[in-house]
């Protein structure tokens, strides 16, 4: 957290953000729902991303998907709704053909950059996949529909978990994006 508000004052007061703040801005919808968020497990947040991005010419014309799936849970069972998250729900989306980038959780940490607010007293989980397409994730959430180990043995254990429904995020990556 002491690196977060180094690295974010460092950012906000430099002469590349004032130069272009307006600009960035401007390709926001909303700047204020901020969670802040920590890697839900001992591995690394992002290993699944590219290792190096593409070069400054590259086009949009093979986009991925991104998803990001936010799960509210109740604080008092985070560890346990964590669990099964990784050990059964994270499998089951994997086998039916979702690619996992990450799956991150609160941080309950103090928010040391003020200037740049966060939501407060909710605790999540949040995944984030890939998908060649929109095809390509239409048929992963057909898959699951019909996948009788999700709606008979799987879901039924999160929704004891959930506050409510999960929310599903639709990104593209811009054509730069190790994400893409």
């Amino acid at each position: 957290m002491t690196s977060r508000r180094t690295t974010l004052t460092s950012f906000y007061e430099s002469p590349v953000w004032e130069a272009h703040k307006d600009r960035a801005n401007a390709t926001m919808l909303n700047s204020d729902d901020v969670l802040l968020l920590r890697p839900a497990t001992r591995a690394p947040a992002f290993s699944a991303l590219a290792k190096s991005r593409p070069p400054v010419v590259a086009t949009g014309s093979q986009l991925a998907l991104i998803t990001a799936t936010i799960h509210s849970i109740d604080a008092v069972v985070a560890e346990h709704a964590l669990r099964l998250f990784v050990n059964e729900v994270d499998p089951l989306l994997q086998h039916l053909g979702s690619r996992r980038i990450s799956i991150l959780c609160t941080e309950t940490a103090t928010n040391t950059y003020p200037d740049l607010p966060v939501r407060q007293g909710e605790s999540v989980i949040v995944r984030l996949a890939r998908f060649d397409s929109a095809q390509h994730h239409a048929s992963h959430h057909k898959l699951l529909v019909d996948s009788r180990v999700w709606r008979k043995e799987v879901l039924p254990q999160l929704n004891d978990y959930l506050n409510e429904d999960a929310v599903e995020l639709r990104l593209r990556p811009t054509p730069r994006s190790r994400m893409r």
